[in-house]
């Protein structure tokens, strides 16, 4: 994803934390379970497709930030994960008949811990670029665009990211809006604008509330995430589309997926393939849309990596 940058979970972040998903049911320790019989392999048609490792296993441990509604998010004094991505996990888990666990950590260690093995998978909305997949194998389920969003008492008038120049621009510290950031400081720059502040903010929910207030003049953010602030804020913020112009670069609309060890080519095909059926048989399309993120949808589930 673009940037990143949404209201954080109630969780404690920066430590592992087991967390339950609504749409899979909790299980014990947090783990969430993938199917309701005792054995959920032997109801899964992607099962064998899955390394010998994790089908003996029966679980797979998942890094995620549960920050970025609507992506992954839980709602105040509630540990339980909801949606589009838990919803899309627990039907993941049902075809391949394992397990899953949530690890839930902040959003920059999520690359590295799938390198280093603390996860098997890493889903949470993460853009692919070049720069990542030099690092980890990416599962392609997703596509977003860009906002501009800005206090609806200051919007009147933002129609380019031109208008940034001269003013405040938040990122979270780690996340890709920290190099958004920049280029957008660079554009000022070129066109000899004023130029920006960049304001750092160690998690989302400040931002949210910086922005509300008005102590901050501008964030970027992705279609998704973007939307639903400007929703929730009861009107106090607005989402305003890049123009289309200016939707170029890191600005452009571009691929998010699911974040796999470049060791791990088989369990790379087995999750195309579990999101493959599900783009198929309608269940993708309908997650999507109970969460008002159709426009997320890509037409064809890839992965991305130049060996494959």
């Amino acid at each position: 994803m673009s940037t990143r940058m949404a209201r954080m979970a109630i969780l404690t972040l920066g430590t592992a934390v087991a967390v339950s998903v609504a749409a899979c049911g909790s299980g014990s320790g947090g783990t969430a379970s993938g199917s309701s019989s005792a054995d959920p392999a032997s109801a899964a048609p992607l099962n064998k497709e899955l390394p010998a490792a994790i089908r003996q296993a029966g679980v797979m441990t998942i890094g995620t930030s549960v920050a970025f509604p609507p992506y992954d998010f839980n709602r105040a004094g509630s540990s339980t994960v909801i949606g589009f991505e838990p919803d899309l996990e627990a039907a993941i888990s049902k075809l391949l008949g394992v397990k899953l666990n949530l690890d839930a950590v902040q959003f920059p260690e999520l690359v590295p811990g799938v390198q280093d093995k603390r996860f098997d998978l890493a889903i949470d909305g993460i853009s692919d670029s070049k720069a990542r997949e030099k690092l980890v194998d990416f599962v392609d389920y997703g596509s977003a665009g860009t906002v501009i969003l800005v206090p609806t008492a200051k919007a009147k008038g933002v129609t380019s990211l031109l208008d940034i120049c001269g003013h405040s621009l938040a990122y979270a510290s780690g996340t890709y809006g920290q190099q958004t950031a920049s280029d957008i400081a660079t554009l000022c720059g070129k066109a000899h604008k004023a130029p920006i502040t960049k304001t750092a903010f160690p998690d989302a929910p400040s931002i949210q509330l910086a922005l509300e207030s008005g102590r901050i003049d501008f964030e970027i953010e992705d279609t998704a995430t973007g939307g639903y602030d400007a929703k929730v804020s009861s009107g106090k913020i607005t989402a305003i589309p890049v123009p289309a112009a200016e939707a170029t670069g890191d600005f452009a609309s571009g691929l998010f997926g699911v974040v796999v060890p470049k060791s791990q080519r088989q369990l790379s095909h087995a999750i195309q393939d579990a999101l493959t059926t599900l783009l198929n048989n309608g269940t993708y399309t309908s997650i999507l849309a109970k969460w008002g993120v159709s426009q997320l949808a890509v037409k064809q589930i890839t992965f991305d990596t130049p060996s494959y």
